[in-house]
């Protein structure tokens, strides 16, 4: 009997690891456009970005890894790109509760809060893209 469960324990286990293998990690691709608002500066913006990744995001353990991409070349120098990466789509759901609950810990007074986000938002056109992708793990150099 103990040995059928552990074989069974050990199917189911071996199951998860080979559909997660088939079927990659998540990732999260936003792009956005990047704007200068009056009085604004770059480093002012990053300060904004930095204070938010380093008390949400590097906090939050369902993200794997995010990555900001900065226009360097091409049609609209305003592109900004950010990628964020999970083990699967249901870490990214609880990730995105978790954000939340890291901001509100991180600026636990409302107002407050509200401030940073508009301030943040401010250095962004209001509108932005959100795409959801997997690799592929057989392409995958």
């Amino acid at each position: 009997m103990k040995t059928s469960i552990l074989l069974l324990l050990t199917l189911s286990v071996c199951c998860v690891w080979s559909v997660q293998a088939q079927t990659g990690n998540v990732f999260i691709v936003q792009t956005f456009k990047a704007k200068l608002p009056d009085g604004g500066t770059g480093a002012e913006r990053d300060s904004l970005l930095m204070e938010r990744i380093e008390n949400v995001v590097k906090k939050n353990d369902k993200i794997l890894s995010q990555r900001h991409f900065r226009h360097y070349f091409g049609q609209d120098s305003r592109d900004w790109i950010v990628i964020t990466e999970y083990r699967n789509f249901a870490d990214f759901e609880v990730a995105d509760s978790l954000n939340g609950q890291l901001a509100r810990k991180h600026w636990p007074d409302d107002k407050k809060r509200a401030e940073a986000n508009r301030k943040l938002g401010s250095y962004f056109e209001p509108m932005h893209s959100d795409e959801v992708y997997r690799i592929v793990p057989k392409f995958t150099k």
